[in-house]
C-alpha cells in the first residue's frame, strides 16, 4: 500500500505533459508503494476516474517477469501506465513492444551518441545499454466486464543498478533527474500507443522494434518451458512471438520465453 497520499501534479514534468495523448491524463505520484502495477490495477479496477500513470519513489515489493524481485531503491524510475483495450487478448501482446519502443525513444533522447549507439531491445521486454540491462517492462492484465485492463509497468535504472548484468543512466554519463526521464517517456509512450492504434498498427511497431533488436539474424538461445532452444533469430510473428530458425531451416515459434546468454544457462 502507498505510504503517502498521491500528488496528482507534483511538479510540471510529472504533471500533464501537454501532448495530445496525455493532456487529459492524471498522474499520481507516491513516495513508497508495494508495486506501482499493483496499485494502478487496484485503482483501475474500481472504475471511474483513476490515474493513467502511477509513479513511486520506491517499491518495497517490486517484481519483474516470472515473479522475480525487481531491485527498487530510491533514485530510479518506477512507473505504470494503465491502458484499457478490447479483446482479443492476442492483440494486447503488442503493448510490450509499444512500451519497449517508448523506452528506447525516451532514453535515446537523453544519452550522448556513444552511449546511444549501444542501446538495444532484448526480446521480450528489456532495454539494454552496452549489453547490460538498463530498463525492464512487466505487463499484467485483468479482465473487467468487456474490456481488458493492462498495467504496463516500467522500471528504469536512473541513479543505480544491481551489481551484476545491469547498468544505469548515471553509469552511462547521464545524470538526469526523474522528471527529465519521465517527461520524454510519457511523450514517447503516447506517440507509440497512437501508432499501435489498438493493435491495428502492430506491423509498424514490429518493424520499428526489429530495427532496434538485439541479435536479429544472429545465433540465439532461448529458454522456454523448461527447454533450451538454439537457432537463428529470424524475426517476430504477427502477435510478437519470437521466430527461431532451427538447424535444417524449420521455424520454431516461441510465444513465451527468455533470450539468454551463455553465462545464464547454468
Amino acid at each position: 500500500m502507498a505510504t503517502a497520499c498521491p500528488d496528482e501534479h507534483p511538479h510540471p514534468a510529472m504533471g500533464e505533459s501537454g501532448s495530445a495523448g496525455s493532456a487529459a491524463s492524471r498522474i499520481a505520484h507516491h513516495h513508497s508503494v508495494t508495486s506501482t502495477n499493483t496499485l494502478a490495477l487496484q485503482q483501475a479496477r474500481q472504475g471511474g476516474r483513476y490515474p493513467v500513470w502511477t509513479l513511486a519513489d520506491e517499491q518495497i515489493a517490486g517484481r519483474g517477469r516470472h515473479a522475480r524481485k525487481w531491485h527498487s531503491p530510491i533514485g530510479n524510475l518506477y512507473a505504470t501506465r494503465i491502458v484499457e483495450a478490447s479483446p482479443p487478448m492476442v492483440r494486447i501482446t503488442g503493448l510490450a513492444f509499444v512500451a519497449a519502443l517508448a523506452l528506447h525513444d525516451a532514453v535515446s533522447s537523453l544519452l550522448n551518441a556513444q552511449a546511444r549507439h549501444g542501446l538495444m531491445l532484448k526480446w521480450p521486454n528489456d532495454l539494454l545499454a552496452g549489453g547490460a540491462k538498463l530498463a525492464g517492462i512487466l505487463i499484467e492484465l485483468e479482465a473487467a466486464d468487456e474490456r481488458i485492463i493492462a498495467a504496463v509497468g516500467i522500471g528504469v535504472n536512473v541513479a543505480a543498478a544491481p551489481p551484476e548484468g545491469a547498468t544505469s543512466l548515471a553509469a552511462l554519463g547521464c545524470h538526469a533527474s526523474l522528471d527529465e526521464v519521465f517527461e520524454p517517456l510519457d511523450r514517447a509512450f503516447e506517440a507509440r500507443l497512437a501508432e499501435w492504434n489498438g493493435g491495428g498498427g502492430f506491423a509498424a511497431i514490429r518493424a520499428a522494434w526489429l530495427d532496434r533488436a538485439l541479435g536479429r539474424g544472429e545465433p540465439t538461445t532461448v529458454r522456454t518451458g523448461g527447454q533450451v532452444i538454439c537457432g537463428r533469430f529470424a524475426g517476430l510473428d504477427d502477435d510478437g512471438a519470437l521466430l527461431l530458425e532451427l538447424d535444417g531451416g524449420a521455424m520454431r515459434r516461441i510465444a513465451a520465453g527468455e533470450v539468454v546468454g551463455n553465462g545464464e544457462l547454468g
